[in-house]
């Protein structure tokens, strides 16, 4: 192998190994986001996380459209006490596959709340992540969570980890 075709396998794996840790950066911020956002700022952090149309879907019509509609999902009452008891938005080690400027993750999440002086685990999720670059940022196109439930929704979310292209 040339100099050359050396240096350019290096350049393809930084590539990919910097595409890996952009997404799983953007995971893991979510969930600190999502955990202090009480008022508009906090969740127009949240909603800047997704492209200017991007879909956060929770299920049954808990649907967030473009920027200020995910950060609305963060204005509900019940997240609203869930964070005024304390709360802690925990997201899993991805597993990420990357098409040029596509890309996609599957992960799992847990949310805990604090209840009675101890923390409880409220909420566990199954996640597949669209994502996009645009001008050369990676954004989340569509976030979809379902509750880990036994639910044939919920294990076919986990099944798309079966992807080309893996990072």
């Amino acid at each position: 192998m040339s100099i050359e075709e050396r240096l350019t396998a290096l350049e393809n794996d930084v590539k990919c190994l910097k595409d890996y840790a952009e997404i799983t950066k953007i995971i893991a911020t979510y969930g600190p986001l999502a955990d202090t956002a009480e008022g508009e700022e906090g969740r127009q952090k949240v909603g800047d996380l997704f492209t200017e149309d991007g879909v956060y879907d929770l299920g049954k019509d808990w649907v967030g459209k473009g920027h200020a509609g995910v950060g609305a999902l963060l204005a509900d009452q019940n997240h609203l006490d869930l964070m005024a008891n304390g709360s802690a938005h925990i997201m899993s080690l991805p597993v990420i596959g990357v098409e040029g400027d596509r890309a996609s993750a599957v992960s799992y999440s847990r949310v805990y709340r604090h209840n009675g002086g101890q923390f409880v685990i409220w909420r566990v999720s199954a996640n597949h992540w669209e994502f996009v670059r645009e001008n050369g940022t990676w954004k989340v196109a569509v976030r979809t969570n379902r509750l880990l439930d036994g639910s044939a929704d919920s294990k076919a979310l986990l099944r798309r980890v079966n992807m080309p292209k893996l990072v």
